[in-house]
């Protein structure tokens, strides 16, 4: 499991391999592992169009065409994500998750999501989680903290989940262990974003650990194949129960031209090729 921090060093390798399969961290894993999950797109997903990763960074650029400032198209964006949330319900990506998870808490091995997700929107994050069956706490105290502050964003762990804030993952999975005074002595993680698993590689380099990173591309194709339009239209459907502020913003972006109810104009169609797609999502 863990050792309390100490001074031993130990023999370092690292790997990253493509997986598919939830199912391939049991391969990797030994006695003394640690194993760490991402949430979005790894473990849960939108059960709509609407709501997830692939959504998130469309609809960065869908804004960002209409509001000149990238830095504030970006802002009025996460404030809509952060609002669908509560409206929204995340399901496995793959129903074996849960039993996974079970496993590997039942023979003693810690197991930690790490997800970039926003402290403000921890609760429906945490009970759609317990709405599906899927506990990470099992292993935790009930301790809420705060493990890395940042500007104005602060990354806190809660129910056996560090929500990042949108900071770097390695940064805040190091500032967890210290708080926590453990060293991993083997690690593997589960990731659909290669590049959290190179940050949390650099970190267990420091703790001369070992670390096996999975990039986990079972979705891969589903986000290739992410339809905007029909996200769009399920925004619409929901947008007279979001905040005030919210619907200010959505008008502003005029999300109405995409609502299935206007039948004197036709939808405007724009596919992922149209908006230029080529950054990261929430993770």
């Amino acid at each position: 499991m863990f050792s309390k921090k100490s001074n031993k060093v130990s023999e370092y390798s690292m790997r990253i391999l493509e997986s598919k399969h939830i199912r391939d961290v049991l391969k990797h894993c030994t006695y003394n592992s640690m194993v760490i999950f991402d949430l979005d797109n790894t473990i849960v997903e939108s059960a709509q169009e609407l709501g997830g990763d692939q959504w998130f960074v469309n609809f960065i650029e869908y804004a960002a065409g209409i509001i000149v400032d990238r830095a504030e198209a970006i802002s009025v964006v996460l404030g809509v994500y952060h609002a669908v949330q509560y409206h929204v319900d995340l399901r496995a990506v793959q129903s074996e998750a849960m039993r996974i998870i079970q496993i590997l808490q039942d023979v003693g091995i810690p197991v930690l999501a790490l997800t970039a997700r926003s402290t403000n929107i921890s609760e429906p994050t945490l009970r759609q989680l317990d709405k599906l069956g899927i506990q990470f706490s099992k292993q935790w105290d009930d301790e809420v903290f705060v493990v890395l502050r940042e500007s104005q964003h602060v990354s806190i762990f809660e129910q056996g989940v560090v929500f990042c804030d949108g900071l770097d993952k390695g940064r805040c999975l190091d500032a967890f262990l210290k708080y926590k005074q453990l060293s991993p002595q083997h690690v593997v993680m589960m990731d659909d974003k290669e590049k959290y698993l190179w940050s949390v590689d650099s970190i267990m380099r420091t703790f001369d650990a070992q670390f096996i990173g999975l990039r986990y591309g079972y979705l891969d194709e589903k986000v290739k194949a992410f339809n905007l339009e029909k996200s769009m239209q399920e925004l619409t459907e929901i947008a007279h129960e979001l905040p005030k502020e919210i619907q200010s913003h959505l008008n502003r972006l005029n999300i109405s031209m995409f609502s299935t109810k206007r039948v004197q104009e036709p939808i405007i169609h724009l596919s992922p090729t149209s908006i230029d797609i080529g950054h990261p999502g929430m993770g």
